[in-house]
């Protein structure tokens, strides 16, 4: 019986971690208001909450395009977003 509590648990902790990330997805679209002609400037990296989930999860469900940098210089920051005609920075 045990064991199937745990798989059952598993399975409903996956779909709600999917979920938080489908949510997210939409907050991209629907709370910054990307639409699918903007491309999207994230120099924080992908671990962190607002690249990850919205901004990355966004331009897959929405097929918004998205420039990110190896690592992050604040000096080039605003030639990378002349350079790649950025419209949004997450």
């Amino acid at each position: 019986m045990g064991s199937i509590f745990r798989t059952n648990y598993f399975y409903t902790f996956c779909l709600s971690v999917r979920f938080s990330y489908i949510l997210a997805a939409g907050g991209c679209h629907t709370v910054i208001g990307c639409r699918k002609s903007d491309i999207i400037y994230s120099p924080l990296p992908l671990y962190h909450s607002v690249a990850g989930m919205i901004a990355l999860a966004g331009t897959f469900h929405h097929g918004i395009s998205m420039v990110m940098r190896t690592k992050f210089s604040a000096s080039n920051y605003w030639s990378d977003c002349v350079k790649y005609n950025v419209t949004v920075s997450a």
